[in-house]
């Protein structure tokens, strides 16, 4: 079923992107995965607009893109791409959005 798929995703990644918006923190199911991920001490929050985040999440490091402007070298694109190479078996992350 498309729940244990997404529970066995999570249990085999390295991390877990959590992308905070209007419409994310309002899904059961983003917060149910966000709560595994951040179980597993392998979530990566990311807030994308002004959604107001809830408890537990709300008090984890987040990293914003709200003004992120859609290109590679943007502080807080870097930023994140960075803490995910630290998670990641990559060696050398891409900086690029193209895919």
């Amino acid at each position: 079923s498309y729940d244990t798929e997404i529970a066995d995703q999570i249990d085999r990644s390295t991390c877990v992107l959590v992308i905070w918006s209007q419409a994310s923190v309002a899904s059961d199911w983003v917060r149910g995965e966000a709560k595994l991920a951040d179980e597993q001490k392998k979530l990566i929050p990311v807030a994308t607009d002004n959604a107001r985040i809830l408890p537990p999440f709300n008090m984890r490091h987040t990293f914003s893109l709200r003004d992120w402007n859609g290109l590679p070298n943007h502080p807080q694109w870097v930023d994140l791409i960075r803490e995910v190479s630290r998670w990641s078996p990559l060696k050398t992350p891409s900086l690029s959005v193209d895919d």
